[in-house]
């Protein structure tokens, strides 16, 4: 009788576990996506979305057996001279997609598509995102620039919050790494 039942619950339970876990994993957290006007909600969907596709990456990573593949990669690793070079005088617009790392890893709050790796990140992460649907300007970040990329010092959670939101461009200070 016991065994009939537990049987009964694991045929009910299981699928709807399998389409729950399923949905959680293309993203399905609500029954509709998009803004909702509150930007909170909005910011605190971003970073579960940007979560979960680090969490997809991830999983790639290690089912092709690269897990080191989505680490961030830092300018000590491309650079072996010292960080000396010349900042520009003002703020310039630099394309998002040129930043390809970070100086220090970010303590490894983030990947190499800089989404956010753990939840360390999710309440600084979605204030910038509040602050950037909210229209309100942000300092620029600060990166040094080596072979045509940039390399993130100051603003990675910046950086982060901007490609969520698909922006194309990020207002930088930029040192350019002598050589």
């Amino acid at each position: 009788m016991i065994w009939n039942l537990l049987a009964y619950v694991a045929v009910c339970v299981v699928p709807v576990a399998v389409f729950w876990l399923a949905g959680r994993l293309m993203g399905l957290k609500r029954p509709f996506s998009g803004p909702t006007g509150r930007a909170w909600l909005d910011a605190e969907d971003a970073f579960d979305r940007a979560r979960r596709r680090h969490q997809r990456h991830h999983l790639a990573a290690v089912l092709h057996r690269q897990p080191h593949r989505l680490d961030l990669p830092t300018l000590k690793e491309v650079a072996t001279l010292g960080l000396v070079g010349l900042r520009s005088p003002r703020e310039v617009e630099i394309p998002l997609r040129e930043i390809v790392g970070a100086v220090d890893g970010a303590d490894g709050k983030f990947d190499r598509d800089f989404l956010p790796t753990d939840e360390r990140s999710r309440w600084r992460f979605q204030e910038i995102v509040t602050a950037l649907r909210q229209g309100r300007a942000l300092p620029p970040i600060e990166v040094y620039r080596l072979h045509g990329h940039y390399y993130v010092s100051d603003g990675h959670h910046r950086v982060a919050a901007a490609r969520a939101l698909r922006e194309e461009s990020i207002a930088a200070h930029v040192t350019e790494i002598l050589r």
